[in-house]
């Protein structure tokens, strides 16, 4: 028994000598660094989300494989040499190769030590932002890695649903607009450029999976101008959690941007509209299938009335037939023209009664309001109302349809203020500008 840490003490004395000690702490050290520098680097250059995780196991893989080589092999000043039995070194080698390892772990533990009290301590300042800076924010289309086109549905609905609960927020000065964002879906444009592109100081990146009953949303908020993550976190829960993701993520970049949200703010964007999935789902579907492919032959109305079915007190799939209700006058054709405006006169008014605030029944029954009943104080008063609720929203269809109200009341001037809200300019500038007669700009 007494013979045990004795042999322990040579095995220790061994692999100090073959410097298997030094080469763990240089190898940890190394491995941290790089590790910390691919989670800094991940969301500013949009790299995939598995990258992180692939570092971390190459750089496992390595580590025994150090440990090995160092166990075996020595680098002296010829180069990589075998390693030496005990006793057949001269004192002059050991203690040269010893200084040069001693001095490399000693500086490895400095870094360690150095990035322990950066992340416990330096982190949170590092993520400060300049409170200066205008509150303005691009949400990127969710990219979905889970392999599955199925799932591209649920990606674009989180994008929007995102957005349109940031317009709610007062405080916010520029929040881009769907239509636009989802232009950049796929784009190899870095995050530096697409913000240079929207005039925008902050940008949200996000990946989207799911596997089997979960799902994972990892978020990176970022601040282009400075080449920095501001903040990062990945949402791991139970799929029949995806409903409430939206608001939750709204609410923290907020936080994360120091954004005042008032009580009403905050509580119109905790409501949920639906607790039932498969409703959820489909309605999802609807919106991404007209507006993000524009497929005429995708089975809309069937769709937008088994979410109905399943959850009758759905406002929102109410709004969404009393929407496509509106364009039936359009003459569109395949699906879309089973749609008829009389749906609009049964639906709205029941997403209107389930929730006053819902921002599509509103536009819905603006229109209604003008071009049925030719009742332009409320047309104007159901406009206002859903400008109230999303103040800083962008949405076209919104801003479109008060524009046409304006030109129809013959105020063009405010007609033109509105358009000029818009992102992508407006066929109907034009227009007022004729109207106006500032033919050189027309």
């Amino acid at each position: 028994m007494a013979s045990n840490p004795n042999k322990l003490s040579q095995f220790w004395q061994e692999l100090k000598r073959r410097r298997v000690v030094h080469v763990a702490i240089v190898y940890a050290t190394a491995a941290i660094v790089i590790i910390d520098l691919v989670n800094n680097v991940t969301g500013p250059l949009r790299l995939p989300e598995w990258t992180p995780t692939l570092i971390i196991v190459i750089l496992a893989i390595g580590f025994p494989l150090a440990i090995i080589f160092s166990w075996i092999f020595d680098v002296t000043p010829e180069g990589i040499e075998k390693t030496r039995p005990a006793g057949k070194d001269t004192k002059s080698e050991m203690q040269a190769r010893s200084n040069g390892w001693k001095i490399a772990s000693y500086i490895s533990l400095v870094v360690i030590a150095g990035l322990l009290l950066f992340n416990l301590f330096g982190r949170d300042g590092s993520r400060k932002i300049d409170k200066a800076l205008e509150k303005s924010i691009a949400i990127l289309p969710v990219r979905n890695i889970s392999k599955d086109p199925g799932q591209d549905p649920m990606c674009t609905g989180l994008t929007i649903e995102i957005i349109n609960q940031l317009y709610k927020i007062k405080s916010f000065d520029k929040v881009v607009s769907p239509q636009t964002v989802l232009n950049y879906l796929n784009s190899d444009k870095s995050t530096t450029q697409i913000a240079e592109e929207l005039g925008v100081n902050f940008i949200l990146d996000l990946s989207y999976t799911k596997v089997g009953e979960e799902f994972k949303v990892t978020t990176f908020l970022i601040e282009p101008g400075d080449d920095r993550t501001i903040w990062q976190y990945d949402y791991n829960r139970k799929y029949e959690e995806i409903i409430s993701l939206p608001s939750e993520i709204a609410i923290e970049i907020a936080g994360m941007l120091q954004t005042f949200i008032s009580g009403d703010e905050k509580e119109r964007i905790e409501r949920i509209s639906t607790t039932n999935l498969e409703a959820y789902e489909l309605i999802q579907s609807v919106i991404y299938h007209f507006f993000q492919l524009g497929d005429p032959n995708f089975h809309y109305k069937d769709s937008i009335l088994k979410a109905i079915e399943l959850d009758s007190m759905y406002a929102n799939a109410y709004a969404v037939m009393a929407l496509f209700s509106t364009f039936s006058s359009a003459g569109l054709g395949g699906e879309l023209a089973k749609f008829d405006l009389n749906d609009a006169f049964i639906y709205n008014p029941k997403a209107l009664a389930l929730d006053p605030e819902n921002i599509p029944a509103l536009i819905v029954q603006a229109i209604i309001e003008q071009w049925i009943n030719w009742n332009y104080v409320a047309s104007e008063a159901d406009f206002q109302r859903a400008f109230s609720l999303a103040p800083n929203t962008r949405d076209e269809y919104l801003i479109g349809s008060y524009v046409e109200f304006l030109i129809k009341m013959g105020r063009f001037e405010d007609a033109l203020s509105n358009v000029h809200r818009l992102e992508n300019g407006n066929y109907r500038e034009m227009y007022i500008y004729a109207a106006l007669k500032q033919h050189e700009k027309a």
